[in-house]
C-alpha cells in the first residue's frame, strides 16, 4: 500500500516537470464600457432646478432704454419758431438851417407776426457755429408824419395819421464761437457759456398809407398814395449764449448780443409833389443797438425739444445826414437827428437735433 502511494507521487512530479507540457496563463483584459440603465423609479421624487437670469434681465434693460442720438462728434441743431412782436420805429431831421432842429419827423407802431429760425453746429473741438434768420409782417399798425416851425418839437405846421399794415421786416445773422461746458457729468445740473461773434444783416419796409391829414385842417388825402420808408442795419457784434441744463430735462437759457452798425435808409414820399420819385431821401449814421432773449426749453428726448422764449431789442443812431431829392433836380442836404427802434416779443417752437 506504501509502494503504490509513493509510485504515484513519484509519476506526477515527473509529469509536472516535462516542459512539453504547457502551462497554465492568466490574461488580463480592459473593461467593455457599458451603458447602464437606471430603471425609472416607480415614485421619483421631488427635483429642484435653478436657473441664471442675468443674460434675460441685461437684455430686457436695453430693450427699455430710449432711442439715443448717435454721438458722431459733430451735432446739428435746427430750431423753427412763431411768434408775435411789438416794434416802435421813429427818426427826425433838422431844417437844413439846423433852426427847427427837429423839422419833420416819423413814426410807426406796430403788431407784427413773424417766423424764425436759427442752425447751430457744434464740433468735436467745441467751436460751434451759428446762423439765424427771421421775418415778420404788420397785421395792425399806425403811422405818424408832422412837421415844426420851431424848436423844441413846437408850433406843428402839419400832421398826417396813417395806417401802418403791410409793413415788413427780417433779419440774418451768422457767428462762431466757442462752448465752455461745466458739469458735464452731472446728472442734476450742467452749464454751458458760449462767447460769440458775428455779422447781422436786419431791414425794415415801413408803409404810411390811406393818410389823414389832421394839421392844419382834417383832410383825407388820396388813398393812393402810399409813404415808404427802407431801413438797413448792418455790422458786426460780439455776444454770448448761455444755458443751464437742469434734472437732464429742463433748460434755461439766455442770449445777448451788441451790434456796432453802418444805418442807411431811403423813403419815397408820394404826398409831396415837389420831390422826386421813387427815391425822395437817403439817410446815413453810425448806429448801434443790443439784442437780449430769456427762454425754457423742454427736453422729450435726445432728438427734440419745445420752448417758449422772450426777445427784446433796442437800436439807436448817431447825429447823421439826410440827403433830399427835390422834383427840379436839386439837392439839399440836412442833419439827421436820430434813428430808433425798439422791439419785443413772446415765440413758441421746437428744435431737432441730428
Amino acid at each position: 500500500m506504501r509502494l503504490g502511494i509513493l509510485f504515484l507521487f513519484t509519476f506526477s512530479s515527473l509529469l509536472l516537470a516535462d516542459e512539453s507540457v504547457p502551462t497554465l496563463k492568466m490574461h488580463v483584459f480592459a473593461a467593455a464600457q457599458t451603458e447602464t440603465i437606471q430603471p425609472t423609479p416607480k415614485h421619483p421624487g421631488m427635483k429642484m432646478h435653478v436657473f441664471n437670469k442675468e443674460p434675460q434681465q441685461a437684455s430686457a434693460s436695453i430693450a427699455q432704454q430710449p432711442k439715443k442720438k448717435v454721438q458722431s462728434g459733430f451735432d446739428m441743431d435746427i430750431q423753427i419758431g412763431t411768434g408775435y412782436q411789438h416794434d416802435t420805429f421813429s427818426w427826425g431831421v433838422a431844417a437844413p438851417s439846423g433852426s427847427p432842429d427837429t423839422l419833420t419827423e416819423a413814426s410807426w407802431k406796430q403788431n407784427m407776426w413773424g417766423l424764425n429760425s436759427e442752425v447751430l453746429l457744434s464740433t468735436p473741438w467745441d467751436v460751434v457755429l451759428k446762423a439765424h434768420g427771421g421775418y415778420a409782417w404788420t397785421f395792425d399798425g399806425s403811422g405818424n408824419e408832422s412837421s415844426y416851425l420851431a424848436d423844441g418839437r413846437s408850433q406843428p405846421f402839419s400832421s398826417v395819421n396813417s395806417n401802418a399794415s403791410g409793413s415788413t421786416a427780417w433779419d440774418a445773422s451768422i457767428a462762431i464761437g466757442y462752448a465752455f461746458k461745466f458739469a458735464e457729468e452731472d446728472p442734476v445740473a450742467q452749464f454751458n457759456f458760449t462767447p460769440l461773434v458775428g455779422y447781422q444783416w436786419s431791414e425794415q419796409s415801413l408803409l404810411l398809407k390811406n393818410g389823414v391829414q389832421t394839421i392844419p385842417v382834417f383832410s383825407p388825402l388820396a388813398s393812393s398814395l402810399t409813404n415808404r420808408y427802407i431801413a438797413k442795419w448792418q455790422g458786426p457784434w460780439l455776444g454770448f449764449d448761455t444755458d443751464v441744463l437742469l434734472m437732464q430735462q429742463h433748460q434755461i437759457y439766455t442770449t445777448f448780443s451788441y451790434h456796432w452798425v453802418d444805418y442807411r435808409a431811403e423813403g419815397q414820399w408820394q404826398q409831396n409833389s415837389a420831390l422826386q420819385q421813387p427815391t425822395s431821401f437817403k439817410h446815413q449814421a453810425n448806429a448801434g443797438g443790443y439784442l437780449t432773449s430769456i427762454g425754457y426749453r423742454y427736453l422729450v428726448n435726445d432728438l427734440w425739444s419745445a420752448h417758449v422764449e422772450f426777445d427784446y431789442q433796442n437800436w439807436a443812431s448817431a447825429k447823421g445826414s439826410e440827403a433830399l431829392f427835390l422834383s427840379s433836380g436839386q439837392t439839399i442836404n440836412s442833419q439827421l437827428n436820430k434813428v430808433k427802434r425798439e422791439s419785443f416779443g413772446v415765440n413758441i417752437g421746437v428744435r431737432l437735433a441730428f
